[in-house]
């Protein structure tokens, strides 16, 4: 079962990640706790958590922010991305199944009809779900990089 913390942590964490709170945004705790519907406690827990992983950060006197996109992180990250995915793509490549094909595809077509809609935020989950798709398929899933 997922904790309060979890449950915060996860909420935010998405929220960033979908680009619903901006890079260089101001937020706060109190702003969580309504949106999440949990007590200050476990939002804190969770924005310095957060803060631990580099997605926010704070200045004195100032407040929270979402951290910026780092350029050079996020190239390094998409070349780690691609040499892991590389790789689990050749150890399914003869195994897997006309199921598991058909699965890849119509999150294919969801992802071109959120194109099509302009739905940027539905084209990112699709990719993503693509993506984890195919770490299920080669049963490695806890070796992402999302």
């Amino acid at each position: 079962m997922e904790s309060l913390q979890d449950k915060a942590y996860n909420a935010i964490y998405t929220k960033i990640m979908n680009l619903d709170l901006y890079p260089g945004q101001q937020v706060s705790d109190k702003q969580f706790e309504e949106e999440i519907g949990v007590s200050r406690t476990p939002v804190r827990e969770a924005m310095l958590r957060l803060r631990r992983d580099d997605m926010l950060y704070s200045l004195p006197q100032s407040g929270t922010y979402v951290t910026r996109i780092d350029l050079k992180k996020s190239l390094d990250a998409r070349y780690a991305r691609q040499l892991l995915e590389s790789d689990i793509a050749k150890s399914i490549g003869g195994t897997v199944s006309d199921d598991q094909i058909d699965q890849l595809s119509a999150v294919v077509e969801e992802q071109q009809t959120a194109s099509k809609r302009d739905q940027i935020q539905r084209f990112f989950q699709m990719d993503n779900h693509f993506h984890q798709k195919i770490y299920e398929f080669a049963n490695k899933q806890n070796t992402r990089v999302l």
